[in-house]
């Protein structure tokens, strides 16, 4: 359980292998996961919320066989046809599992906060 960030950029991955089981329903985790490849193999179970971002570069999400996430999945990743077209992954919303991966006052809310995190937002290269 708890909250886990994948950094990303060139020949990185997040493997979650077919079979694994992360997390739990009293338990649950938050993955953020900036990888090139994320991969959830076949027969895999994660309960909490994945988040899948290409913040940190070119990123790719990919679901396989016959897995199941219980909680929340966010994509701002290329999430191709390739990737998932023949897949019976199951992402199944649970409020429950959903509140409690955010874990203990560890993420909050700024009211009136901002991020230039994301390399779309920043003005590298525009003249002024």
């Amino acid at each position: 359980h708890g909250i886990y960030w994948i950094e990303g950029g060139a020949t990185t991955s997040c493997m979650i292998n077919a079979n694994d089981e992360i997390g739990s329903p009293d338990n649950p985790v938050l993955i953020i996961t900036a990888a090139e490849s994320t991969v959830f193999g076949g027969g895999a179970k994660i309960f909490g919320t994945v988040f899948a971002t290409d913040v940190e570069g070119e990123a790719e999400l990919s679901l396989n066989g016959t897995g199941a996430l219980y909680g929340a999945l966010l994509v701002e990743s290329d999430f191709s046809s390739k990737n998932s077209a023949a897949s019976t992954f199951d992402i199944v919303w649970n409020q429950n599992i959903t509140r409690k991966a955010r874990g203990g006052g560890e993420l909050g809310r700024v009211l009136g906060g901002w991020s230039d995190f994301h390399k779309y937002w920043t003005f590298e290269g525009e003249e002024s």
